[in-house]
């Protein structure tokens, strides 16, 4: 089977500690449901430095950098100034 190269970043190490190779043929959607990973995480799939959807078709020699949901921060709520 050909083979891709899976990147997990940031909280997504948490599924994947490093970097892994996977069979090439499926979707990006499949392929984190064989690594585990819930779909719903996964906020931004780059595919050889492009963004691709999750029902991309993998390709030999693809590398596939899962980015996740970012959370936190904080709201800046703007005062209206009174002259």
């Amino acid at each position: 089977m050909k083979r891709v190269e899976v990147v997990p970043v940031g909280m997504l190490k948490r599924y994947l500690s490093e970097t892994v190779t996977a069979n090439s043929g499926q979707t990006v959607h499949q392929l984190l449901d064989d690594l585990g990973i819930p779909p719903d995480l996964v906020a931004v799939v780059m595919v050889n430095g492009r963004q691709e959807p999750k029902s991309y078709l993998l390709q030999e020699g693809d590398q596939v950098k899962l980015v996740p949901l970012m959370g936190g921060g904080q709201t800046v709520r703007k005062e209206k100034m009174v002259a």
